[in-house]
């Protein structure tokens, strides 16, 4: 066994199913499993090494007439692939390992994928927020409003993990919210103080925001393929929910005048 010990070999006998029937695993012998097509092709490409790094080699999109790059993607793609770009059928028309070039596919092309360009969204963490707050001399425990045109900006300081789900969590309390960043949040009306704080709506606001999460949480390329419900642990045992009920329950709202401009700033 190679798992870490944290992991049941229940959990790594779902996995391991979970790839086999995804086409990433072939099973052998009893107890035995050998690399599917799917992995295969993976390794074949040399995006399967010994330690899996966060982020696949990237590829390189090219216009086949200007020569510019259009962007990153995750993979590289064969001479003949219809690829949808922002709603348009593009053909690759040339491949050059981890360059391929395009150009507007035939009319009536059926599109084999949508190109994805390669983004990273590591997330700001609580205490560099913190960090800005205390530099703006915000009390500890402060959330700040400021009033806008169509509603309310709060000022939370909670980092991106933690404000997304505070997002959500609001939203669940009947107030409409909208995460903005890393520092803030909008309401669509004024805020007086933190609804009642609520395990139940935190566990579901960790299930409705976890697709978001991945990237932010660096989760690693090959998150997708875990069986759903160990996917979702995994990320939901990140989030620290239990230190996240005791920020919220000392949270105190309130307005700062004598900062307004600076805040605005971090929008």
């Amino acid at each position: 066994r190679i798992a870490p010990k944290e992991v049941s070999s229940k959990a790594v006998g779902e996995i391991v199913s979970q790839l086999t029937w995804a086409g990433y695993l072939q099973a052998g012998r009893m107890g035995e499993w050998r690399p599917g097509e799917k992995l295969q092709e993976l390794i074949d490409r040399h995006e399967i090494y010994g330690n899996i790094g966060v982020e696949a080699m990237p590829a390189f999109a090219i216009d086949a007439f200007s020569g510019k790059t259009i962007g990153q993607t995750e993979r590289s793609y064969e001479k003949g692939s219809v690829l949808l770009l922002g709603g348009k059928a593009m053909q690759v028309v040339w491949n050059e390992g981890r360059r391929f070039g395009l150009a507007p596919a035939p009319a009536h092309s059926q599109p084999d994928d949508i190109l994805r360009f390669q983004k990273s969204y590591a997330a700001v963490p609580f205490n560099i927020t913190q960090t800005v707050a205390a530099l703006l001399n915000i009390p500890r425990g402060s959330l700040v409003t400021l009033a806008a045109a169509e509603g309310t900006w709060l000022f939370h300081f909670w980092g991106t993990v933690w404000g997304m789900l505070l997002a959500d969590i609001l939203l669940q309390a009947g107030l409409p919210a909208e995460h903005v960043n890393e520092y803030a949040l909008f309401l669509r009306r004024p805020l007086t103080q933190l609804p009642p704080w609520s395990e139940t709506a935190a566990r579901q606001a960790a299930r409705d925001v976890s697709a978001r999460l991945v990237n932010h949480l660096q989760m690693g390329r090959f998150h997708a393929l875990l069986p759903a419900h160990i996917a979702q642990s995994a990320i939901t045992q990140l989030l620290n929910l239990e230190r996240m009920a005791e920020v919220y329950a000392a949270g105190v709202v309130r307005t700062m005048p004598a900062i307004d401009e600076q805040l605005t700033t971090l929008l």
